[in-house]
């Protein structure tokens, strides 16, 4: 019999998170009690090798919709977009002979930001059409489509000084009575209800000359995002620890011993791995832990006896202060909170 490959679920980059977290905090917001709702701190999000889940962001960013109640919330987060939020991205863009170049190059590596994204750059009559299309549940498609084109708006700034010229730019959403936040983060025309979103340019934009290109950095830096996809479907170690940890914790807190022999290796060298990754296995059971507990707070069919059974406590009492210590919240606090949050799935 065969079996058929179970597919991985798409994951961000953590740094795609950071502007929402400076977002959250230039307007008075907790980041912590909000990222709380996909299992995170800032603390662990702050590391830029880490990926996380759709579904643990997707929660992440309904909780801040519910919170943040306000038009255009997609590009609001694009404002707090740095230069170097996206470095290999941006610099390889910046460094590229013409913004054709920079387009095909984002195109690329992409995934690096977001497994999903399926960037295209085809003719569209006399023009050419950049076509941006990701895999997002809707309720969030039309907030993280406006805060992709918001950092291509930024990352024009950055490179020309000014926006990219484009003959129009296409949103999926209908017009807005409140078209004012679109109109200052964009200088060209707008299309409202498009069959799809993406930006229209005149075919002399692609050859535009970046202020900052650069061909033997945009080598150099084309190498080393080469080596980044690569490395983009290989799990890390702590990736698969993470996974071994959520499946024993039925049995009680693993012991590392017992970990490591699950992924035939010894403790010594499991120890090893992580500190290179620059991660305790401490934290990582803790986090692990955390993560899962969010994720089964999601599933209401699931008692608070069940949810500390699977998190490897001997009672729901302990199961509460331990939550209540991660989170500032009791279990069935957070999940009343959640409200609509998209189920996460969680292994064990």
């Amino acid at each position: 019999m065969t079996v058929g490959k179970v597919e991985r679920e798409p994951t961000i980059a953590a740094p795609a998170l950071w502007p929402v977290i400076d977002f959250l905090r230039a307007h008075g917001k907790d980041p912590n009690a909000l990222l709380a709702h996909g299992g995170y701190t800032e603390d662990a999000l702050r590391n830029p090798t880490l990926r996380v889940p759709h579904s643990r962001a997707a929660n992440i960013y309904l909780s801040i919709r519910g919170t943040c109640d306000r038009p255009a919330l997609g590009l609001a987060f694009a404002a707090y977009v740095r230069p170097e939020t996206f470095a290999v991205i941006e610099y390889a863009a910046r460094s590229s002979a013409t913004v054709g170049d920079a387009i095909l190059v984002t195109n690329r590596y992409a995934r690096l930001i977001d497994d999903s994204f399926n960037f295209r750059l085809d003719p569209c009559g006399a023009f050419s059409l950049w076509r941006l299309t990701m895999d997002w549940p809707e309720p969030l498609l039309g907030i993280m489509s406006e805060y992709v084109i918001g950092i291509i708006a930024r990352a024009s700034r950055f490179l020309f000084g000014a926006a990219l010229p484009s003959r129009e730019l296409w949103l999926r959403c209908p017009s807005p009575r409140d078209r004012s936040p679109y109109e200052q983060a964009f200088s060209s025309p707008l299309r409202f209800s498009a069959p799809e979103y993406g930006i229209l340019m005149q075919p002399e934009v692609l050859a535009l000359r970046p202020r900052s290109a650069d061909p033997t950095l945009a080598n150099l830096i084309g190498q080393q995002a080469e080596s980044m996809l690569s490395e983009l479907g290989r799990a890390s170690t702590c990736d698969e620890v993470r996974r071994a940890v959520c499946e024993e914790l039925r049995s009680g807190a693993p012991a590392m011993t017992r970990i490591a022999r699950r992924l035939s290796t010894t403790p010594s060298t499991l120890r090893r791995r992580l500190s290179e990754e620059g991660v305790r296995y401490k934290d990582l059971l803790e986090s692990a832990r955390r993560e899962s507990a969010c994720a089964y707070l999601s599933d209401r069919t699931l008692t608070m006896t069940e949810i500390a059974f699977r998190l490897g406590y001997r009672d729901a009492t302990t199961f509460f202060k331990v939550f209540k210590r991660w989170t500032g919240q009791t279990p069935a606090e957070y999940r009343r909170g959640l409200g609509g949050a998209i189920p996460v799935k969680a292994t064990g």
